[in-house]
């Protein structure tokens, strides 16, 4: 199978692909908050009209680290030899970036979007840092591999930063 480029600036049709939401998010970073999870249900139906496989998750019930890496896991179809930790899931998400699992070379990109935020950071603000570095440094593998991926989260933290070489941005609700 021969995958087409999302975005190409050759092409008579990158005036129009500039202005897609999925262009907006990808061009400021990998990973983006949303202030409510209506925001981010939002963004999640805009990015499957787009062609996007969105994995929606909702961290309200989850109480401890295993429980993150469990839900991640399940949702993405990792291995059963994942490792539960940082490390691993970096490796996982590098190979969702090659279409191992939990992606679809069909589909035009991976979304992980992650509902209540707030009670990750509240379990472990390092964790919860290091789920989106971990995942910016995987969306940006995934960038060379011409794999769009992103990372949206509904929380009311503003002071999520940077991860890794990547802002966690706000993000703006999509336009019809």
């Amino acid at each position: 199978m021969v995958r087409a480029v999302v975005f190409d600036p050759v092409g008579r049709a990158f005036v129009e692909q500039v202005r897609r939401y999925d262009w907006q998010l990808l061009r400021d970073s990998y990973v983006h908050r949303y202030g409510a999870a209506a925001e981010l249900g939002g963004a999640c139906g805009a990015l499957t009209g787009l062609g996007y496989r969105v994995h929606e998750l909702d961290a309200l019930r989850w109480r401890s680290k295993g429980d993150v890496y469990e839900a991640v896991a399940g949702a993405l179809s990792f291995p059963a030899h994942f490792g539960r930790n940082l490390d691993a899931l970096l490796d996982a998400l590098r190979d969702v970036a090659e279409f191992e699992y939990g992606s679809d070379p069909a589909s035009t990109g991976t979304v992980l979007a992650i509902r209540n935020y707030d009670q990750v950071i509240e379990l472990d603000r390092r964790l919860a840092h290091g789920v989106l570095d971990v995942f910016a440094l995987a969306a940006r593998y995934a960038a060379l591999l011409g794999h769009p991926m992103l990372c949206l989260v509904a929380t009311t933290s503003t002071d999520l930063g940077t991860v890794g070489a990547t802002s966690v941005m706000p993000a703006t609700a999509p336009t019809p």
